[in-house]
């Protein structure tokens, strides 16, 4: 298992996108009825949260899953990375104001927990300037290279 990468990321309409860089796919616009939305190589990610979320991404050798217990929501989806590279930004940042993170090109599993349940709109960061990371909504995401399968929501 490779170090965790910590990221801070606005969290704008209460959503973030992850995607190859090489990806012109936009699933967002399309939410439904479950915490992530999705297309073969980019998710959006229901956060709960406008304002700052930190994001914990793992690059492990397969499927990890201690430090689940306190976690509100658990998803596992598989993304196509064709470029090694994903980007992680604010659906206002745009791919040129994105994180990057290394991942093996190909087929890869993700496995996202999120500490707050992404339904509740919990306050907004501007409306309490105390807050810091410790009470922000935290997502942890966890990659390993895995053939496709079909999404699951683990715990909700």
């Amino acid at each position: 298992m490779c170090a965790a990468t910590e990221l801070t990321i606005d969290s704008d309409y209460r959503q973030i996108h992850l995607f190859d860089s090489g990806t012109s796919s936009e699933p967002w616009s399309a939410w439904g009825d479950d915490p992530i939305v999705l297309a073969e190589d980019a998710a959006g990610i229901r956060t709960g949260v406008n304002g700052d979320v930190t994001v914990v991404f793992e690059m492990t050798d397969g499927p990890v899953t201690d430090g689940e217990q306190g976690e509100h929501t658990v998803v596992e989806f598989s993304l196509s990375s064709a470029s090694g590279r994903l980007l992680v930004t604010s659906p206002t940042w745009g791919a040129e104001d994105a994180e990057e993170l290394d991942v093996p090109p190909g087929r890869l599993r993700l496995r996202v927990s999120l500490r707050m349940d992404p339904w509740l709109d919990h306050d907004d960061e501007d409306e309490d300037e105390d807050d810091g990371p410790a009470d922000r909504q935290r997502i942890r995401i966890r990659c390993w290279p895995s053939a496709p399968s079909a999404p699951v929501i683990v715990k909700n």
